[in-house]
């Protein structure tokens, strides 16, 4: 899976946990989407994420990240 750990060493790297951090969906939302634009094989981690975002489950996106 060396695919899923370069997703989760850069998603570690970016905005996308601080913005966890503080509970901001939107601004999860938002670094999702500038993910998505860097490399489609990021798209499976992208959509985990994506779909407890929707949720609005802010707890379960920091246990996954």
């Amino acid at each position: 899976m060396p695919a899923a750990r370069s997703v989760f060493r850069l998603a570690q790297r970016s905005p996308l946990v601080e913005c966890a951090k503080r509970g901001q969906i939107k601004g999860v939302q938002t670094e999702l989407e500038c993910l998505a634009q860097l490399d489609n094989n990021y798209q499976p981690f992208i959509q985990k994420l994506s779909l407890l975002v929707k949720e609005s489950n802010i707890q379960q996106v920091r246990k996954f990240l």
